[in-house]
C-alpha cells in the first residue's frame, strides 16, 4: 500500500512537471506536438508493412500510396507550424528527388521558396530600415510589399535601388 501511494505521488509529480514543461518550455512543447502527430502516422505505416507483407509488390505499393496521399498534407501543415529545423530538413530533402515519395517531395520542393510569411504588410520594410539605420524609402525608389519568395529564415521582395 505504501509503495502504491509512493508510486502515485511520483506519477503525479512527473505529470505536473511534464505539464509545466509543456507550457513553459517551447522546445518540449514542439517535441510533444511533433510526436503526437507523427507517431500515429508512423504506426500506420508499420501496420501496413506488417499486415500486407504477403501481398504482391503492386498491392503493397497501392496501400503505401494511400498512406502517402492521406498523410503528406498533415506532415506539410505540421512542418509549416513547427518551422525551424523541421522546415530546414524539408528544404534539404528537396535536393534529392528519390529520397521520399512524390506526395512528400512536392511540399519539400515548395519549402525552398513558398513558405507562408508571418510578416504583416510593411513589416519587412520596417525591419530592413532598422537594420540599415535609415529609412528604406531613402534607399529604394520602388519596393513591392508582396514577397516574391519566402523560406525558413526570411522573405524576398522586389525592389529598385535609387540612382
Amino acid at each position: 500500500r505504501i509503495v502504491l501511494k509512493a508510486t502515485g505521488a511520483v506519477l503525479c509529480v512527473a505529470a505536473g512537471g511534464g505539464a509545466a514543461a509543456y507550457v513553459v518550455d517551447e522546445g518540449f512543447h514542439r517535441s510533444v506536438l511533433f510526436w503526437t502527430n507523427v507517431l500515429p502516422i508512423f504506426l500506420q505505416y508499420k501496420w501496413v508493412q506488417a499486415n500486407f507483407a504477403k501481398l504482391s509488390e503492386e498491392d503493397q505499393e497501392a496501400e503505401y500510396q494511400k498512406l502517402h496521399n492521406m498523410h503528406a498534407p498533415t506532415i506539410e501543415r505540421l512542418t509549416l507550424r513547427l518551422k525551424g529545423m523541421y522546415l530546414k530538413n524539408c528544404q534539404f530533402i528537396s535536393t534529392r528527388d528519390e529520397f521520399v515519395p512524390p506526395q512528400y517531395m512536392a511540399f519539400c520542393k515548395r519549402s525552398q521558396n513558398e513558405v507562408p510569411t508571418e510578416f504583416a504588410p510593411g513589416q519587412a520594410k520596417e525591419i530592413l530600415s532598422k537594420s540599415l539605420g535609415r529609412d528604406a524609402d531613402e534607399i529604394f525608389e520602388y519596393w513591392d510589399e508582396t514577397p516574391c519568395g519566402a523560406a525558413s529564415i526570411g522573405q524576398a521582395h522586389r525592389a529598385r535601388v535609387r540612382g
